[in-house]
Parts: structure tokens; sequence; C-alpha cells
């Protein structure tokens, strides 16, 4: 910062001056007007943040303020295969000795039956749901749905579809039920049937339409 230089400053020239000196005399009347110093404009810069740094590396350290969280086990139903000598047990309760003997021989449609039923889950199905689809499998494999090896005739259904898979047994092929998911009807004309009806049929309680021609 620079001080200024205060100068007077002459409000109007008086006569000349005869004493040769050249200069200009003010005169007695001159006023000299007060000097306003006027402060110098600062200039104001802004600060540079340094990043700061760990002790012992020389790069900025970033640290993360996200945690994640902590997911709790959300318990469901346990699945509950059946095993083979629970499901016979439960069959024994609505078949005769001759049925039951036949569920204990390897290879026929009833022992086939037993064997495809023993995975299903027991947290979805009833009892009588349960006798359903085992009536109805057992129906299946003796009319040679697919050969085996008490198959004596060269045809096998023309349609199977749904027969014998974990969809529901009123969602098979030539099925219908009522209301009460209970099956009424099997039409399954022209399908290639062959073999003896069994007699699990009359598990069946409520059947009261069975096609089964050509």
């Amino acid at each position: 910062t620079f001080a200024p230089t205060l100068a007077p400053t002459t409000a109007g020239r008086g006569s000349s001056s005869s004493n040769g000196g050249g200069g200009t005399d003010p005169g007695p009347n001159a006023t000299v007007a007060p000097y306003v110093a006027r402060s110098p404009i600062a200039t104001t810069s802004a600060p540079t943040l340094a990043p700061t740094t760990t002790a012992d590396q020389g790069s900025p350290t970033v640290r993360s303020s996200t945690f994640s969280p902590t997911n709790k086990p959300t318990l469901g139903p346990t699945n509950f295969p059946i095993p083979n000598n629970l499901l016979r047990l439960l069959l024994a309760t609505v078949l005769d000795e001759a049925e039951i003997n036949a569920v204990d021989t390897a290879g026929t449609p009833q022992n086939k039956a037993l064997q495809w039923l023993a995975p299903i889950n027991m947290n979805r199905i009833t009892r009588d749901q349960l006798v359903q689809r085992y009536a109805m499998a057992v129906f299946y494999y003796s009319t040679y749905g697919v050969v085996t090896a008490y198959s004596d005739a060269t045809y096998i259904w023309k349609n199977k579809n749904r027969w014998v898979s974990s969809s529901h047994v009123c969602q098979w092929f030539g099925v219908r039920c009522g209301s009460d998911l209970v099956v009424k009807e099997l039409v399954l004309p022209g399908n290639q049937l062959s073999g003896k009806l069994p007699r699990e049929m009359r598990l069946l309680s409520k059947l009261d339409r069975l096609d089964v021609s050509g």
C-alpha cells in the first residue's frame, strides 16, 4: 500500500508575482480543500483446501458410510415327501388285501402308482386327494398309458397330456371334475386304451361317466 501524497487544491488564481520568481501566488483569499483519503481495493482469493491424507499413505482416504442390511431368514412350509411305508399304511385304510398285495408286487400298475406318489408334498394334499391320485395313476398304468412288462399290445395312449404329472388330476386330459375338485367324468374315446380296468376304480366314488370307447 502506497501512502497518498497530499497536494493543496487552489480554488482560484491570484495576480502574477512581480519578483521574477515565475510562480503562482494563490492569493490571500485562496481556500485549500481537505484531502479525503480513499482506501485501496483489496483483492480476496478463495482458500485452496488440500485433501486429507492418512499418516502412512499419500493418497486421500475415502471411507464409505453405507452398511449392508442383515437379512433375517423367512420360515416357509417344509416339504415332506411320504416314505413308501407310510404311504402304504395310508392306502391300506381304503384297499382290500388283494389290492395291498398288488401294491407290494414290483412292476404292477399299483406298485408303479405307489412309486409315483412317493415324492408328493403332504403339506399340500388331503387324504382323499391322495387316494384319488392313486386311483387315477393305477387306471393310467393299467390301461397301458406307457409300455410295461405286462403289456401285450403295441398301442399306447394317443394323448396323455398331464397324466401322472404334478398337476391336479382335474387338469389331466379327458378328466372332468365338480366344484369340489372330485373326479366325475373320464372321457377318453379313441385314445387307444387297452388292458383291463383296475379294481381301484371303485375309489373314484363320484365317477358317473366313463368313456374309453375306440
